[in-house]
């Protein structure tokens, strides 16, 4: 049971940075990308030394077209990477099926037994199935791999907890 949490973890950590890769390589290594994160920045800048209301509200304006634009940028890659995780999720509940993978130190609340669960027989809530311990790992791994690479979106560092504090807190 132990080698196989470890091996699906281990398969979380690399599988994130492979896709964060895979994002530098589609979206962020791209003049496009880089002058509109420029801008953004910029327009960022601005909207902190601008006392006048009206600056303000044109300044907003284009910052919204602005992140709606980089969000449309980064919205190709997105697709690739979540058909990549989707496959592998795939895959990892096929190889598992009907296998506790791990142990759980906590019953889990009502509304998660059917994830933390999911494919696996009997009754006891304690143990964890390989998707739930897949995905655990893929949501907590993926915003620290993107601070430790320097994709984080913007503001993503107040949620830092293994840091020191950011100057704006």
């Amino acid at each position: 049971m132990f080698v196989d949490s470890l091996l699906i973890v281990s398969v979380s950590i690399v599988l994130n940075v492979v896709a964060e890769g895979l994002s530098w390589l589609l979206i962020y290594r791209h003049d496009q990308y880089k002058s509109l994160k420029r801008r953004i920045d910029n327009a960022h800048r601005k909207l902190e030394d601008t006392q006048s209301e009206r600056e303000v509200k044109r300044l907003e304006a284009g910052l919204q077209v602005m992140n709606r634009d980089l969000f449309f940028l980064r919205m190709k890659g997105g697709l690739i990477l979540m058909g990549i995780f989707m496959t592998f999720l795939s895959v990892i509940t096929s190889v598992y099926e009907g296998y506790a993978v791990a142990r759980l130190p906590f019953e889990p609340w009502r509304f998660l037994r059917p994830l933390s669960h999911r494919g696996l027989l009997g009754e006891d809530w304690y143990d964890c199935s390989a998707p739930f311990l897949y995905i655990m790992c893929s949501m907590g791994v993926r915003g620290n791999v993107q601070r430790l690479l320097g994709f984080a979106p913007r503001g993503s560092d107040s949620m830092n907890m293994f840091g020191p504090p950011s100057r704006s807190q």
